[in-house]
């Protein structure tokens, strides 16, 4: 007789329950296998990240030390996981490396106990697969660098800048390697443009920091610029022409005798200018050898300490020679 459809069910069901019976007991045993497993010792090779301690303070760290490097290790199966699967990082430390000039180094015995050092009792470092491990470190100096205002300023029609455009600190100072500093010649600041300007400036601005010298260590990351605006004109002065180098006995007059001189100034300060601030001198000497010389070219010689500029309006005069027995 073929079995009733109850009988099939159960069948099935039991089957089933010791396959699920049978793959619980095989995973618990690959875990026990694999725990084991991980519980005894091996060598293996592990990458090492490295950081380095107790640098010289008149030293730099470069960037050309070495950074990585791989070492044969003994350790549990559990550990050397661990290193796989995370880079362990090892503090290495300078005091106890050889050095000559600028270079520190470890080799043999002290590199393989440098790393060593770094790790607990249950490892040992076998070998370090490297013959050394070269340490380059610069010379730190200090240096006081310029500060340019990268500032570009479109005035008001009639304004412009007092005196000067200010930067304060004016200078900022730069510690890092010697190798790195001497090539600093200076710093400019990031770049301001102003339009209509006719008031006082005054603008705080941070300093351009290339990258490559992010290494560096800098007092000041920004500075702060100013500068007085004043409205200008312009005035006319009449001003002698005077004549220098006249030998004795000869008398010269000039044609004019007196030249126009054009004052730019701020509007507050012509109160305080005159005719007598200003000198125009000709050079008898220019024209001594010169017997055809018909002109002598004036100069201005002497202006007000308010004057922001002078022009003069007669380019060259006219003279007339007389003996004075004449």
């Amino acid at each position: 007789m073929s079995a009733t459809p109850s009988k099939k069910y159960f069948k099935t069901v039991f089957k089933k329950r010791k396959v699920s019976v049978f793959m619980v007991f095989f995973f618990f045993a690959v875990i026990l296998w694999f725990l084991t497993k991980l519980s005894a010792n091996y060598d293996s090779t592990i990458s090492l990240n490295i950081h380095y301690y107790n640098v010289p303070q008149d030293k730099l760290l470069l960037n050309n030390s070495a950074t990585t490097l791989k070492a044969v290790i003994n350790a549990k199966g559990f550990a050397l996981l661990g290193y796989k699967l995370h880079r362990k990082e090892v503090n290495v430390n300078l005091s106890n490396a050889s050095h000559k000039g600028g270079k520190y180094y470890f080799t043999g015995t002290k590199l393989n106990n440098a790393i060593s050092e770094d790790f607990s009792r249950n490892v040992t470092v076998r070998s370090v697969l490297k013959d050394s491990l070269v340490v380059n470190l610069g010379v730190n100096i200090e240096k006081d660098v310029p500060v340019v205002a990268d500032v570009h300023l479109n005035f008001t029609p009639d304004f412009a800048i007092y005196d000067s455009l200010k930067i304060s600190p004016d200078t900022i100072r730069v510690h890092g390697p010697q190798n790195m500093i001497d090539t600093l010649t200076r710093f400019k600041t990031e770049p301001l443009t102003l339009n209509n300007v006719s008031e006082n400036i005054s603008k705080t601005l941070k300093i351009v920091i290339p990258k490559q010298l992010s290494k560096l260590t800098f007092d000041k990351n920004q500075v702060d610029v100013s500068a007085k605006v004043e409205r200008f004109s312009e005035k006319v002065y009449i001003v002698a022409v005077k004549v220098l180098n006249v030998p004795k006995g000869l008398t010269i007059r000039t044609f004019p005798s007196e030249v126009k001189i054009l004052c730019k100034a701020a509007i507050k300060d012509f109160k305080n200018i005159s005719a007598d601030d200003f000198e125009v001198e000709c050079d008898y000497e220019s024209i001594k050898n010169k017997p055809s010389a018909t002109f002598m070219i004036p100069e201005i010689t002497s202006a007000s300490k308010f004057a922001k500029e002078v022009t003069l309006q007669q380019k060259k005069v006219d003279f007339l020679i007389k003996k004075d027995d004449e």
